[in-house]
């Protein structure tokens, strides 16, 4: 199965806890020199819809896209249980940014994030000639001259440097292999009742910061870490649109 699927172990992983969660969003708005009030944002990739909530409590507006259906109605879900509490609006799509209609102007967000291996993501049924920049071009659509893109990923050396290819999550055993072919690192989730496949390309900061060019966005800095650690393998690049 799709690592993204229903019952995804996504949907519980240890790490992603309302607390870190808010200190993600701090983070960004530490990296950009602060977001202003009511600011939209696009969050790409945006799973179960964490980021999004986060920053809808805060009084901002965001749309979150993500081509699974089972985090959209997770998302969807959540956003139901806090509407009392959500000073901002926070609406959910299920799609591909490149693809999809987001109802959206051209040039209105303030920001667009992709975070926690989002981008690269090979495991949504994507041919292998389909292209990284896709997503990127996609973020300079939406985003404002002037405004953010904050994209989080595992740094390429270091991740293959530090691989851990095998461990245990709770009740779920995780396996990883690195492909040298393709640039794709592969992992595997298996527990007591279902199997669930993540694969995703890796990046070098070079890279990455080449693709934000091609894609009008200048790179304002490049961070050798997660927003939040761990993991200890992640790098941040902070870019901005140009006009």
């Amino acid at each position: 199965m799709n690592f993204f699927d229903d019952g995804s172990p996504y949907l519980s992983h240890p790490l992603l806890t309302p607390d870190r969660t808010s200190a993600e969003i701090d983070r960004i708005g530490e990296l950009i020199d602060g977001l202003a009030d009511h600011s939209l944002v696009v969050d790409l990739g945006c799973g179960f819809g964490r980021h999004c909530l986060e920053l809808a409590s805060r009084g901002h507006h965001a749309v979150g896209i993500d081509p699974s259906a089972a985090m959209i109605a997770a998302a969807e879900a959540s956003r139901a249980a806090l509407s009392s509490s959500l000073e901002g609006t926070a609406r959910f799509i299920v799609g591909s940014a490149d693809t999809t209609e987001l109802g959206l102007e051209p040039a209105s967000a303030d920001l667009a994030v992709c975070l926690f291996t989002t981008f690269g993501q090979r495991s949504q049924s994507l041919p292998p000639s389909a292209s990284t920049t896709d997503l990127l071009q996609a973020a300079a659509r939406f985003v404002k001259p002037g405004g953010w893109l904050v994209v989080e990923v595992p740094d390429r050396q270091r991740t293959i440097d530090g691989l851990v290819t095998s461990e245990q999550l709770g009740p779920t055993a995780v396996s990883r292999r690195f492909d040298d072919d393709t640039g794709v690192l592969h992992e595997r989730f298996e527990n007591p009742t279902s199997t669930f496949d993540l694969a995703y390309e890796l990046f070098s900061a070079n890279e990455l910061e080449d693709l934000l060019e091609t894609a009008g966005f200048a790179t304002a800095q490049v961070v050798p870490a997660a927003l939040v650690p761990p993991p200890p393998t992640f790098m941040t690049v902070v870019g901005r649109r140009q006009s």
